[in-house]
C-alpha cells in the first residue's frame, strides 16, 4: 500500500456505531449517490430543511423511484443497494462514473462480539475480501488495504475494487480520462477520499 503525504493512517473511529456529526447521522441509511450528493450540498448551504422528506429516506416509496430515474439514470445509482441488515452499517463506498453509476457499498455489523465486515452491490455480485472480522474499528490504513485486497469475481481485472473498474475501462479509453472513474468515499474516514484520488491519479500517469 503507498503512503502519501498529510494523509493520517493510523485514524480510526471509536465506533461504528455512534455518527459523530449530523452530516453522517442523515447519510448513513441513504442509498442513492444522486440523493446524498444533494444532501451533502443542501447542508453546507445552510441545512436540510428545505428538501422533500422522500429525499432523505433509506429508499423511495411508491411511484417516487420513478419519476426519479426518468430523470437521469445517474440518479439511480446506489439505489438498488440491498438493505442493511439489523445493526450494520456503511463504512465506505465506491461509486463508478458507469452508465448506472453503479454502487459498492462496504458494510460492518457486530456479531458474537467481533466486528464483521460485508461488500454488497445492486447485483447480488459474489466478493472476495482479504480478512472477514477485527475485534475493533478498523485503521484508515486497514480499510485501505481491505478494499485493495477484495475483488469482485466478475471483475477479471487485478488492483482490488478500487482500480479493477479502471482497469477494465482503460482497454477502450485513455487512463487520463478515468481518473475520475472510480471514487471511494467514507463519513468514518474523511481522508479516504483523499487517498484514493491520489492513487488514481498516479495510475493514470503509469
Amino acid at each position: 500500500m503507498k503512503r502519501y503525504r498529510g494523509i493520517n493512517y493510523g485514524q480510526k473511529p471509536a465506533s461504528y456505531w455512534e455518527e459523530s456529526n449530523v452530516l453522517q447521522a442523515v447519510l448513513s441509511d441513504v442509498k442513492g449517490a444522486r440523493r446524498r450528493e444533494l444532501i451533502r450540498s443542501a447542508f453546507q448551504d445552510g441545512g436540510i430543511d428545505g428538501l422533500d422528506e422522500e429525499l432523505l429516506k433509506s429508499e423511495f416509496s411508491g411511484n417516487s423511484r420513478t419519476l426519479w430515474e426518468r430523470l437521469s439514470p445517474e440518479h439511480m445509482g446506489g439505489e438498488y443497494l440491498p438493505d442493511n441488515k439489523p445493526g450494520e452499517v456503511e463504512i465506505a463506498r465506491i461509486e463508478l462514473q458507469s452508465t448506472t453509476f453503479d454502487v459498492i457499498s462496504v458494510r460492518a455489523r457486530v456479531n458474537d462480539g467481533e466486528i464483521q465486515y460485508s461488500i454488497e452491490d445492486e447485483y447480488e455480485s459474489v466478493f472476495t475480501q482479504p480478512f472477514d472480522s477485527t475485534s475493533e474499528p478498523l485503521k484508515l490504513r486497514e480499510l485501505i488495504e481491505f478494499i485493495e485486497g477484495s475483488e469482485q469475481e466478475d471483475c477479471d481485472y487485478s488492483g482490488g475494487l478500487a482500480i479493477c473498474f479502471n482497469e477494465m475501462n482503460a482497454e477502450y479509453k485513455d487512463r487520463s480520462d478515468l481518473v475520475d472513474f472510480t471514487t471511494v468515499d467514507s463519513g468514518f474516514y474523511p481522508q479516504l477520499s483523499q487517498h484514493f484520488a491520489k492513487v488514481h491519479r498516479d495510475w493514470a500517469r503509469a
